[in-house]
């Protein structure tokens, strides 16, 4: 017998979370945490085009190249958590990619 009672939005309902984390929930490139290595390239030019596409699909990637290796890697993180990188990995795997999750460690 009263008016219905509102019922409050919760700000990240499990469905509604971002496959990528922002950036306050991203550490640094110079702490340690996980990636998701999308590629690897022999040609720096297509790993940058790679990551630029993921950087549309609002994926934070970047391309690493470690001294002695041959390949341009196109990973997307870091992440503090490997939960978040698994929440990560589905968004990549629902837009056709197959990421394999890595420990990072800047060195």
């Amino acid at each position: 017998p009263g008016a219905p009672q509102e019922q409050g939005t919760p700000a990240a309902a499990p469905e509604t979370i971002p496959a990528a984390p922002s950036a306050s929930e991203s550490p640094a490139l110079s702490e340690p945490g996980f990636v998701l290595q999308v590629a690897a390239m022999s040609t720096e030019v297509n790993a940058d085009v790679l990551s630029s596409k993921l950087h549309e699909q609002k994926f934070k990637a970047f391309v690493v190249k470690r001294e002695g290796d041959r390949l341009y890697r196109v990973l997307v993180g870091p992440f503090k958590t490997q939960q978040e990188a698994q929440r990560a990995q589905t968004g990549l795997r629902a837009q056709d990619y197959k990421p394999l999750l890595k420990p990072w460690s800047p060195e």
